[in-house]
């Protein structure tokens, strides 16, 4: 949050301890920032969440008791910045803004004023605020561009400008058109592999680097470039694989999911032996990842699109059959999941797709009974889903409303 990598801050256990430690000691200023470092650390955890509301009040006291103390504004902004929430972004950005007033030849608080502004422009995205968002992206691109003219050699600088570059690309196509979409990801990721080659072990730059691959692939796709955005995906996940390898609890769902997207896209381009070799090799991994740690519903689910991935493969080649077979153990998933929890969107949205998949299958090939079943089984989870679903399901339900009586 605060521009410092997770991997160089205290082991969250030692951490604890020293809060700990500071409490016993009635170091005011090292428990409050120890609070912060953990709230940092252990962006997950909710207890150490809990931390940062009584770090937050405690720095605003001492900044209104002393406003001129340097160190006490600087954590006040660093504090403001853990939780993308708009109106302490914006706080954050007034704090930074005043510092880099006062000490221009300062380089982190200009850094830290661009990492604002970009987060602060995400905030405001979240909010369909586009002009602003946009405002605060090229503000923060500005910055970042003239501080990696002054230092080409802070990898850093190279990552954080990648990063508002990647996230102006973002703003809706009315804003940034697709062209300007494509020149901005490619540049972004120009930065980002430089800090790699600088750091190459950096587990941040590579992270980075590899949604910088999505993203450069989702506008490929757009632009028609279907074989360049494949290319994008396979370096997303090559990076993604080297990371696994290394923190698989951190990186191996991404991995997952990216090969199954990798899939979608080999489908389409008629690569179908490719396709569904790597819709198997990920459907044994999402098994095996079930088994081996605590099942989660996003894991489930994820099994469940890996094995309808590999349904629609098989009816293409005309394994109807097999095709019905791994559906249903896809719809006796998520149902397995909503049993435990009945309001879990994502599962029911997973579910939709599902039926209307089998349906899709029953209707080519001729069997309306068992086609208008599916289709009235997904027609009775449709509505209770709490948010509406993706564009994708948006327009199949449209096309199936068309086309089922």
């Amino acid at each position: 949050a605060y521009g410092i990598d997770a991997e160089a801050v205290l082991d969250a256990a030692a951490e604890a301890s020293l809060l700990e430690e500071l409490t016993n000691q009635n170091d005011h200023d090292g428990v409050a920032h120890s609070q912060l470092l953990l709230a940092a650390r252990r962006f997950d955890d909710p207890k150490s969440q809990q931390l940062l509301p009584s770090a937050l009040e405690y720095f605003q006291g001492a900044v209104a008791e002393t406003p001129r103390s340097v160190w006490h504004r600087e954590q006040l902004a660093s504090a403001n910045m853990i939780r993308m929430d708009e109106s302490q972004m914006r706080k954050a950005k007034e704090v930074w803004g005043s510092l880099h007033n006062e000490f221009p030849g300062v380089p982190k608080y200009r850094s830290n004023l661009a990492q604002s502004s970009t987060f602060l422009g995400i905030c405001l995205r979240n909010r369909n605020q586009f002009a602003e968002a946009e405002q605060n992206h090229r503000y923060a691109i500005e910055i970042m561009t003239s501080l990696l003219g002054e230092f080409p050699d802070v990898p850093d600088y190279r990552s954080f400008l990648a990063a508002a570059l990647n996230n102006l690309m973002l703003l809706p196509r009315d804003v940034v058109d697709l062209d300007e979409a494509e020149r901005l990801i490619d540049l972004a990721i120009t930065h980002e592999r430089a800090a790699v080659a600088n750091n190459p072990e950096h587990r941040r730059y590579r992270g980075y680097l590899a949604t910088h691959f999505l993203n450069l692939a989702n506008v490929l796709d757009n632009l028609n470039k279907r074989d360049l955005a494949i290319e994008a995906m396979r370096d997303r996940i090559e990076l993604l694989d080297g990371l696994a390898e290394e923190i698989r609890a951190t990186y191996e769902h991404s991995l997952l999911t990216s090969q199954l997207n990798l899939c979608a896209r080999l489908s389409e381009q008629g690569s179908l032996d490719e396709a569904e070799r790597i819709t198997r090799e990920t459907i044994t991994a999402f098994r095996a990842r079930i088994k081996r740690i605590e099942s989660r519903p996003d894991d489930v689910n994820w099994l469940g699109a890996s094995l309808q991935t590999l349904g629609d493969l098989l009816a293409v080649r005309g394994n109807v059959a097999d095709a019905e077979i791994v559906l249903l153990e896809a719809i006796q998933l998520q149902n397995t999941v909503l049993e435990k929890i009945p309001t879990d969107n994502q599962t029911r949205t997973f579910l939709c797709k599902h039926h209307l998949a089998l349906a899709t299958i029953y209707k080519e090939i001729g069997d309306e009974r068992q086609a208008k079943t599916q289709m009235e089984k997904l027609l009775a989870v449709y509505p209770t889903l709490s948010v509406v679903p993706d564009s994708t399901v948006r327009g199949a339900i449209a096309d199936v409303l068309t086309n089922y009586d």
